[in-house]
């Protein structure tokens, strides 16, 4: 029910739920009054929703004091007030942080003029509603309605709002929908009673929902909770009051927005103004251009200023918000312009400098693991800050740039040639290429690869590198890790945002291009990006859907011969999801096949394939993470497997190759591709996929070489004809 809501379930803490230690929570004790506080602070709920015993203050106990023993009503009492007193100072403590709170007891509770709660009802925006839970279907374990009036607390209107309502019945009638007789409201029907029934949990969580949308912080078309503008949030709030009563709109300075270019969502002006301003200072230290006269462009570069534009995106959150901006060209190739090639690494690069620290290899030194040597084990992820802007552009070949709306002379006949490459123009990738190989090999020593020109290694002090646009990975001892870092850091600003291994002192879980890497006990794990399976399912709207086992099913011949092309506004989603599919793939062999199926239609998106895309978010909602292992090993080999779905396409009958590449036991790279030809038997399909798998594993073992790894590639098939076809000689 709550992602449907847009709301993330949280905690809770009653003695029917235990603590970290598998302790009940018990608010008698101060202990854990003290870690619930704590626990609170951490989280920081955007509701925090309290319901504390309310025996002590019933009015119905009061009548029967007399009767009872003066020590239990007193020690009763006690209680009461300091778990009352408990949920009021985390109440205050959620108004004061500009989130908010719920407090529930019965409407004729004597604890509503206790003074605590008259202190938080005195709080700016606290009000009361009280309402009868047998509107919200409260039956107490029985057929009939239970009334039970109750008083609700809130600091939320919204919240509120969704709770008032009361029951019309008379003379002991029910008004809901269903009608009946009300049932007395005691004993066991009334222990049931204090459980809150689902069309009860579903009115607070629309309150919850409506509340953030009040706040500007839940909008259609966005993913997740906006952040709040802390500057102008209450003025904000007053003025849609204000529009919302009187049926007016009201005028306001500043109408500028900025929106995160990566998420869409709305952003602080004046932050985003701020790292604006930052990022031209950092232009004007760096040197990155000079200005000129736009006639100057047009003369050396036959055509007008590229353009520029910005890119704003928010890297924290909204508790802890780290804007960045940074000022992008738009330089398209255009016709007659010859293409410009920048190098990049293939996956199983980074994979391959994660096996080799976990992998003994015939030749080479063995791996230390020793959490206190300083030749143990590590590996190295470094970032280069702003990268493009280190590397100085060809000064016979000049690229002239719009100036930003941000700088004085922008709209003036001045423009800026730069001296330095930036990123969005066509140079800029080949150039910071060339000037970080120039660093590695010239200056450090490394030899870079043949294979891959993004993979490097230092022959004497047994780095491996590998690199991918500005981030780099690189394994080795740590006292050679030391050096690397501390050259590179004379040359380019730098930050290593985590050194994985063995020692106490060492990070154990790192983020490279997004993916997630571990160091355990028993070796390395590596992880796709959790957020692009996230983003599959909200996009297919399938949060809170049952989950299916498998990523997906061959459609028959009635539904290929019934299919129909999807509706014009449903094709660009198709091929956005389809495309993040086949992104995620690369991580996920258990979905690649059914990835290259869903792919294989978005030029022409049909009801079939919208269909076989639901089934494959049902199965990544039940299936929602894929973790490599990568275990202590000794390896010898690099073993290529293959195998073919003969004819298995029911459209065209064309077959599917499939295979992986493995060092040890650790998996590398796997693919799944459709076979051009048709083939006419199986054994044929699967001699088409033996031959795709050692010319995969030829690649993989010239990049084994770039590292100064020779291995030999074993190919496994249980393909009895195709092994035939191999063998034969003449």
């Amino acid at each position: 029910m709550m992602p449907n809501f847009g709301v993330a379930p949280g905690f809770a803490l009653d003695l029917t739920t235990v603590n970290e230690k598998g302790e009940p929570w018990d608010f008698d004790d101060a202990a854990k009054r003290r870690e619930a506080r704590e626990l609170v602070d951490a989280e920081k709920p955007y509701v925090l929703i309290g319901s504390p015993m309310c025996s002590a203050w019933s009015s119905l106990q009061r009548l029967s004091e007399e009767r009872r023993d003066p020590e239990d009503v007193r020690r009763l009492g006690i209680r009461a007030e300091v778990h009352l007193k408990f949920v009021c100072e985390l109440y205050r403590a959620q108004h004061e942080a500009g989130r908010y709170f719920l407090h529930e007891h019965p409407l004729y509770a004597t604890s509503w003029q206790n003074e605590h709660i008259l202190d938080i009802l005195g709080l700016e925006g606290v009000d009361t509603v009280w309402g009868d839970p047998c509107q919200y279907g409260q039956q107490g374990g029985t057929e009939g309605p239970v009334k039970k009036p109750t008083r609700w607390l809130s600091n939320s209107e919204e919240v509120l709002n969704m709770l008032d309502k009361k029951c019309a019945g008379r003379k002991g009638n029910c008004s809901r929908a269903r009608g009946g007789k009300h049932v007395a409201c005691e004993g066991k029907i009334a222990r049931r009673a204090a459980e809150y029934p689902v069309a009860l949990c579903k009115a607070i969580l629309q309150g919850c929902r409506n509340q953030l949308r009040e706040d500007g912080r839940l909008k259609g078309g966005y993913i997740g909770i906006l952040p709040l503008d802390d500057e102008h949030a209450p003025e904000q709030r007053t003025r849609r009051r204000v529009e919302k009563l009187y049926n007016v709109t009201i005028e306001h300075e500043d109408n500028e927005q900025f929106f995160d270019s990566m998420t869409g969502q709305p952003l602080v002006a004046a932050l985003v103004r701020e790292a604006r301003r930052q990022e031209l200072e950092f232009f004007k230290k760096m040197s990155v251009w000079v200005k000129r006269k736009r006639s100057e462009a047009f003369q050396r570069m036959g055509k007008a200023p590229i353009s520029v534009r910005w890119i704003d995106t928010n890297k924290g959150d909204d508790e802890n918000p780290n804007y960045r901006s940074r000022l992008v060209a738009r330089e398209i190739r255009r016709r007659g312009e010859d293409p410009i090639f920048a190098p990049t690494p293939p996956l199983e690069s980074l994979r391959t400098i994660l096996s080799l620290a976990a992998t003994e290899i015939k030749g080479r030194r063995k791996h230390d693991r020793s959490p206190q040597s300083e030749w143990r084990t590590q590996v190295s992820f470094i970032d280069i800050k702003r990268a493009y802007l280190t590397a100085p552009t060809d000064p016979d070949d000049p690229t002239y740039i719009e100036l930003p709306a941000e700088d004085e002379d922008a709209g003036s006949d001045m423009c800026a040639k730069l001296l330095k490459h930036m990123y969005g123009t066509r140079k800029a990738g080949d150039g910071w290429h060339e000037h970080y190989s120039s660093t590695l090999v010239d200056t450090l020593g490394f030899v870079k690869g043949c294979a891959s020109a993004c993979v490097f290694r230092h022959p004497t002090r047994e780095i491996e590198c590998s690199i991918h646009g500005d981030d780099l990975t690189a394994t080795g001892p740590k006292c050679q890790l030391d050096w690397y870092k501390k050259e590179f850091e004379t040359v380019y600003d730098l930050s290593e945002s985590a050194r994985i291994g063995p020692g106490d002192d060492d990070d154990k879980e790192a983020q490279m291009l997004h993916r997630i890497i571990r160091w355990t006990n028993e070796g390395l794990e590596y992880e796709a990006d959790p957020r692009l399976q996230e983003q599959i399912v909200r996009d297919l709207g399938l949060d809170g859907c049952k989950g299916v086992g498998t990523p997906g099913v061959k459609p028959n011949f009635e539904q290929i011969q019934g299919d129909s092309e999807l509706e014009k506004k449903k094709e660009r989603p198709y091929r956005a999801i389809a495309a993040r599919m086949n992104y995620l793939a690369a991580d996920r062999p258990n979905m690649q096949y059914a990835a290259k199926e869903i792919c294989r239609w978005m030029s022409s998106p049909t009801e079939v394939g919208l269909v076989a895309m639901k089934r494959l978010g049902r199965y990544l909602t039940q299936q929602p993470r894929l973790v490599f292992k990568y275990p202590w090993q000794k390896a010898s080999h690099v073993d290529c497997y293959s195998d073919t779905d003969w004819a298995g396409c029911p459209r065209t009958r064309k077959s599917t190759s499939g295979g992986c590449l493995m060092l040890g036991q650790h998996l590398l790279k796997s693919w799944s591709s459709t076979q051009g030809p048709i083939s006419l038997s199986s054994g044929e399909a699967e001699f088409y996929g033996v031959v795709k798998a050692p010319s995969t594993a030829l690649g993989y073992q010239a990049l084994l070489g770039d590292l100064g790894i020779p291995l030999e590639v074993r190919v496994w098939t249980d393909s009895s004809a195709t092994m035939g076809i191999c063998s034969r000689r003449g």
